[in-house]
């Protein structure tokens, strides 16, 4: 395989693993929560790392085709930056309607999926332990045929990993897409009164 076929194809991969999904989520950040990892430097913070890696990938990769493939298409450069710009525009769309079309008919809790317009939450304890996360807005896709749901928050931070919250429960119409605001409350007992954001997963616990 000739050097300008290499750096096109990993121009392609570096191009899907940074384009993010309807969710807001690109594959890289994906890929890295499969295998147990933060995107983040720091924790629920810092520099996010799936990033930086398509970034390089796609500096290096970009330089090599237009390097190997400018002496046959002169105009390689802004035939480039076009795709680039369309697949960033078409992976929402294509993602969201791959998945009502393979969750059509389902009705478990894999064919619902809640995403946070804001993921980083502020967490409320009083000193009678009770934990509130304030009104947050979400949006959720129902990609099959569930008419009800319940969801749970799961805080990304170990030091609220042991909190129980209540779970939220939402009527829902088949093949369809909404906005919520959304109040969790629960219980901890560690520590006096403490206030800190974090960033929180949504979890579906049930869906009918």
């Amino acid at each position: 395989m000739k050097k300008r076929h290499v750096f096109l194809l990993l121009l392609m991969i570096s191009l899907i693993w940074l384009a993010r999904s309807h969710l807001n989520q690109s594959l890289g950040e994906v890929a890295f929560r499969a295998i147990g990892l933060s995107p983040w430097s720091e924790g629920t913070q810092g520099l996010h790392i799936p990033n930086i890696i398509g970034l390089i990938m796609l500096v290096i990769s970009f330089m090599g085709v237009v390097n190997g493939y400018r002496p046959i298409y002169p105009k390689i450069v802004s035939r480039l930056l076009i795709g680039v710009i369309l697949l960033f525009a078409v992976i929402p769309w294509v993602t969201e309607n791959t998945m009502y079309l393979i969750h059509y008919n389902a009705k478990g809790t894999g064919s619902i999926q809640v995403a946070p317009k804001d993921p980083r939450a502020y967490i409320e304890r009083n000193e009678a332990g009770e934990l509130i996360i304030r009104s947050q807005d979400y949006k959720i896709y129902n990609y099959g045929r569930a008419t009800r749901m319940k969801v749970v928050p799961i805080p990304q931070d170990l030091e609220w990993r042991d909190v129980t919250f209540d779970p939220f429960e939402l009527q829902l119409e088949p093949h369809s897409q909404m906005n919520v605001s959304m109040t969790f409350k629960g219980r901890h007992t560690k520590g006096a009164e403490y206030s800190q954001d974090s960033l929180i997963d949504i979890q579906v616990i049930a869906a009918e």
